[in-house]
């Protein structure tokens, strides 16, 4: 059910709230997100590209992981992961 604003007024709403989620768990350094951040793009504000390969998943979350403060942690070849 939308609200009386329709249903753009809830897209605004949770980004704030994913905005605070966020700034609740980031680091001390890190920059604080803003609402704006988590809003999503419909319409002609998406940006126009293909299906992404798995090469540029994998550098999206790296970048994001990063961007996150978050480490990478490799697993040793010789031992099975958990």
């Amino acid at each position: 059910m939308s609200g009386p604003i329709g249903d753009e007024r809830l897209d605004h709403l949770f980004a704030m709230l994913q905005a605070t989620l966020a700034n609740l768990n980031r680091s001390k350094k890190q920059r604080p997100y803003e609402a704006k951040t988590f809003l999503p793009k419909w319409g002609h504000e998406a940006p126009k590209q293909g299906p992404m390969s798995g090469e540029d998943m994998l550098r999206a979350v790296k970048r994001l992981n990063k961007q996150m403060g978050g480490k990478v942690e490799s697993v040793d070849s010789g031992r099975p992961a958990h």
